[in-house]
């Protein structure tokens, strides 16, 4: 039934009064809540033509007046986008057009359908694990089913941690009420998945590829000893892109950088084959996920029970250690994609070059090349206050600088 303008506006009336209302989601079959702004949106016939005034943009019937007067493109306006999670294949996905005949749209993904459930090759913890919700505590989903994965995976005496998939899309990042690096709050999209490793890279782990040990909280450090299972620090920007190459090549695939930091023959950071460091935007999106959380775990402050940081009421720097602690040790700070550690414990290196205004549009990287400073996230055991532990605080560093806080993770794009 065509929707006049009069009940339109009485439909945006009521909106205003109750900010959302529950319909009945019938491509799922299930009961789902949607923004009232997107009722009135409905699919172009086969023809591609809608009843009335309205106009097929980007696979949706909608008023002229909703959709920007000069989108060549014919895709729907970013205002008129129904959020991820309540896509299907009714509607765009991602606001890039329907998806094809037998896909649903779950997530901002097309992917093939099965009465509304994701598939389980495309399901993670951030979706539904076999459409029986997501998976809680650390656990992963795999195959339908919620797992505790190890967190690494030895063979031929070199051990190396396990990762996890980080899906493409859209996501905050930014924090306006954070340092002036890091606003506007703003819509991001990495139009890549990418492998994360769980855990920061150990101390064992880097010594089994690299044949030393630096960490000042290792057995040849001159700082409290901590242990081969707690993240290797003090290590430079070129010692992790070295690590990265060196675990790129004992799995087969063609290395990252050269000796000097270039990404080998020029090419964009994430068309590399082999492992990297993560660009700002996708440590970002890994920590804090699609809904703008402000930490891994949500909004609650910081505490030793979900991360490794100095804190008085609890001994200390390190909750009390004066050290870091092994990796994973702390799974209510887990992140909605099986990550640990992201906040706390040790900082970590990313690709970027720190440029004051950070990542914006689609597939940000700066430059990677060079000596100069570079970004590092996360906070580590010697930080206290919340505020430099949020997802969304930056830090950086000249490159060939080295700290007993700092470490990395590495990750490869898929």
């Amino acid at each position: 039934m065509h929707t006049t303008p009069s009940a339109t506006n009485m439909i945006k009336t009521t909106h205003k009064l109750c900010l959302w209302m529950c319909v009945v989601w019938m491509v799922s079959g299930s009961v789902g809540c949607l923004n009232t702004n997107y009722l009135e949106n409905i699919q172009c016939d086969t023809d591609g033509d809608c009843n009335g005034t309205k106009q097929c943009i980007g696979g949706l019937c909608l008023w002229p007046d909703e959709a920007s007067s000069d989108d060549e493109s014919n895709n729907a306006n970013d205002d008129d986008c129904v959020p991820a999670d309540h896509q299907s294949d009714a509607l765009d996905c991602n606001c890039k057009g329907p998806c094809e005949e037998g896909q649903v749209c779950r997530q901002g993904q097309c992917a093939e359908g099965d009465g509304g459930c994701l598939p389980e090759e495309h399901q993670s913890d951030i979706q539904n694990c076999a459409c029986a919700g997501p998976c809680t505590g650390g656990l992963v989903c795999v195959e339908g089913e919620c797992e505790d994965l190890p967190l690494e995976e030895c063979e031929g005496g070199v051990c190396v941690a396990t990762s996890l998939v980080v899906p493409a899309g859209p996501f905050t990042m930014g924090d306006n009420q954070g340092e002036l690096d890091e606003s506007p709050r703003r819509e991001v999209t990495l139009t890549r998945s990418f492998l994360m490793q769980r855990t920061e890279v150990t101390q064992q782990q880097y010594e089994d590829l690299i044949g030393t040990n630096p960490a000042g909280h290792g057995p040849n450090g001159n700082s409290a000893i901590c242990g081969l299972n707690c993240p290797v620090e003090l290590v430079t920007w070129f010692d992790a892109i070295r690590y990265c190459n060196a675990l790129s090549s004992h799995e087969g695939f063609a290395p990252c950088y050269d000796n000097l930091g270039n990404v080998i023959d020029g090419a964009n950071v994430y068309e590399c084959e082999g492992w990297r460091l993560p660009t700002e935007a996708e440590w970002e999106k890994a920590a804090r996920s699609t809904d703008g959380r402000t930490y891994t775990w949500g909004e609650e402050d910081p505490t030793c029970e979900r991360t490794v940081m100095r804190d008085e009421n609890s001994g200390g720097h390190g909750c009390g250690t004066v050290t870091p602690s092994v990796v994973a040790s702390k799974p209510l700070g887990v992140s909605v994609y099986g990550l640990y550690d992201m906040m706390g414990n040790v900082s970590e290196w990313t690709t970027d070059v720190y440029d004051e205004r950070g990542s914006i549009g689609v597939d940000p990287v700066g430059t990677v090349s060079g000596e100069e400073d570079r970004v590092i996230r996360g906070g580590s055991w010697a930080v206290q206050t919340p505020y430099f532990l949020r997802a969304a605080s930056r830090d950086n560093l000249p490159a060939d600088i080295s700290f007993r806080t700092l470490g990395f993770r590495c990750v490869r794009s898929n």
